[in-house]
């Protein structure tokens, strides 16, 4: 997916350089972990009926 995306980055690039600010590709960054606004106690699960 990543190769993909770069080469169609790079296709719209050529195509419109201005566009764009840089020449390099954006960092693709890992996703973040989950976020909690209650967390629930480790080995609690609840079955629904």
């Amino acid at each position: 997916v990543a190769v993909k995306r770069s080469q169609t980055l790079a296709a719209a690039r050529a195509k419109h350089p201005q566009r764009f600010s840089k020449a390099t590709d954006p960092k693709i960054l890992a996703l973040p972990g989950p976020a909690w606004i209650n967390q629930p106690k480790e080995g609690t699960e609840t079955e629904a009926a």
